[in-house]
């Protein structure tokens, strides 16, 4: 496939995977990070405006779907839209009931239903193929759909009120571990798709596919950097709660401004992510 082909169709896989991963995270976070006393009050606090970014990105998930069947132009891609469509009008219908079991589970479904739009589905051993590609997505939805929920929902809603920063502070410490699981899951999984999709080196090297992969790697190896900076950085300094309010808002405002970059490049894995759905395989495309 020529590179001028694909940019339409990698554009609008890159805005269903960005709305897909910022949805799951959203929906994940609370749960998943959020649990017990010490964080009760900035939980109940964000609650309004995550409902509110929830609510957008059902929104935002329904029109990407849209743009990428219409991107495609194939009967596969128009009845996964249909599916899309069930999947996000369940999905508002039990957040609107605050069902946080179901919601997480048709959350899942509609990543399952990425994983049958990209190589793997198009493999011999499809199940196992989509099965891998389904976990790597959803470990990264957890991870960085994560990131943006506290970029965009729980960072500012503490920066409004000191108090909240210690809180703010053992979120982000409760934050991490899940983070650093995500990334050996998404490494794991990283390795079997490569193993099946790439083939060689040269490969690696020669091919779009190829260096869009080598493009997420180098994209990630930032985003995990970003991480550690949190963790042994930022969060021992909002968790250091002293009278001395000027220094947790300056490591408020530090922890503001890694989040958004750790955002942006983010963007920059899916968007490398998004092309590797639409480019044929390496192991394919490769001619020695």
């Amino acid at each position: 496939m020529d590179w001028s082909g694909a940019v339409l169709p990698t554009l609008s896989r890159w805005f269903v995977l960005s709305a897909f991963i910022a949805l799951f995270g959203a929906l994940s976070f609370p749960p998943l990070v959020m649990r017990g006393g010490s964080v009760a009050a900035l939980r109940a606090q964000i609650q309004p405006h995550a409902r509110r970014w929830v609510s957008a990105w059902i929104a935002i998930a329904a029109t990407a779907s849209l743009l990428d069947a219409l991107a495609q132009r194939t009967g596969w891609s128009f009845i996964t839209l249909g599916a899309r469509v069930i999947l996000l009008g369940a999905l508002w219908m039990c957040v609107r009931r605050s069902l946080t079991l179901p919601t997480l589970f048709f959350g899942g479904l509609l990543l399952l239903s990425q994983s049958f739009q990209g190589n793997a589905a198009r493999e011999a051993a499809w199940a196992l193929a989509v099965l891998a590609d389904w976990v790597h997505l959803l470990f990264s939805a957890i991870w960085l759909g994560g990131v943006a929920f506290l970029a965009a929902v729980v960072l500012p809603q503490a920066r409004r009120d000191a108090a909240s920063l210690r809180p703010l502070g053992r979120t982000v410490e409760a934050f991490s571990p899940l983070a650093v699981m995500s990334v050996l899951a998404i490494g794991l999984t990283g390795i079997m798709q490569s193993a099946s999709l790439i083939g060689s080196v040269e490969a690696l090297a020669g091919t779009l596919h190829g260096r869009a992969l080598l493009a997420k790697l180098g994209g990630s190896a930032v985003l995990i950097g970003f991480g550690a900076f949190h963790l042994l950085v930022i969060s021992p300094r909002l968790n250091a709660w002293r009278a001395q309010a000027e220094t947790l808002a300056q490591a408020a405002q530090r922890f503001s401004v890694s989040l958004v970059a750790e955002a942006a490049t983010a963007l920059f894995v899916i968007a490398a992510a998004a092309a590797m759905t639409i480019l044929p395989a390496a192991r394919d495309a490769f001619q020695p």
